[in-house]
């Protein structure tokens, strides 16, 4: 496989994949998690140190061979149809990875997950700050589909999720938002005035 920049592969480590991992951690400590769009493991191995347990799943039939074969403690599949305890998860990430799914397989994959698991955790450039939106296949460009923006993330996420948040992380002497961290939640209802609703004496 070669090395194309988006995802870490043979040492070659991403830093800013890396930092997309971190940023998810607070909400996959100590949980059962789904690593949805793994790659070739590096996330997964890093977040199997904070979670219960890792199960890594790409599509990319050669990615998850090489997975295995560097993380062998970890269990990896190229399909939703392997997984064994789909029931058992308590939350799904996808680090920088929906930007590569076709807007129908991202929706199906959603409507899917949403079923079975009740939280999923994304990361994806920011659409606003990073246009990029070819509306025909010939415009496009490298490996992405689209470039979500701040509403479309909001909009899509809230068809299949109680609740959704969308927080921004930066990295880079900028410190300007260059990627949006979607936490959905079909466990959690909270609204607008969900300050209201505590009771502090």
């Amino acid at each position: 496989m070669n090395f194309t920049g988006e995802r870490p592969f043979d040492g070659q480590e991403l830093k800013s994949s890396r930092m997309r991992y971190k940023a998810i951690l607070p909400f996959v400590c100590k949980k059962k998690v789904l690593d949805f769009g793994c790659g070739v493991g590096y996330g997964s191995f890093f977040l199997d140190h904070f979670a219960n347990f890792v199960v890594g799943l790409d599509r990319n039939r050669e990615a998850i061979a090489i997975a295995k074969n560097q993380f062998p403690k970890i269990d990896f599949y190229h399909s939703r149809e392997e997984l064994k305890y789909l029931y058992e998860f308590q939350t799904v990430v996808a680090v920088e990875s929906i930007e590569h799914l076709e807007k129908v397989e991202l929706e199906e994959a959603l409507a899917f997950f949403s079923k079975h698991i009740p939280e999923f955790v994304a990361t994806t450039p920011n659409g606003d700050r990073f246009v990029y939106r070819p509306l025909r296949f010939e415009d496009r460009r490298g490996f992405h589909v689209w470039h979500y923006q701040l509403d479309e993330l909001q909009e899509l996420f809230l068809r299949y999720y109680r609740f959704v948040e969308i927080l921004g992380t930066a990295i880079g002497r900028e410190r300007a938002c260059d990627s949006y961290l979607v936490f959905a939640s079909n466990s959690i209802a909270w609204d607008d005035n969900w300050l209201t609703q505590i009771n502090i004496e």
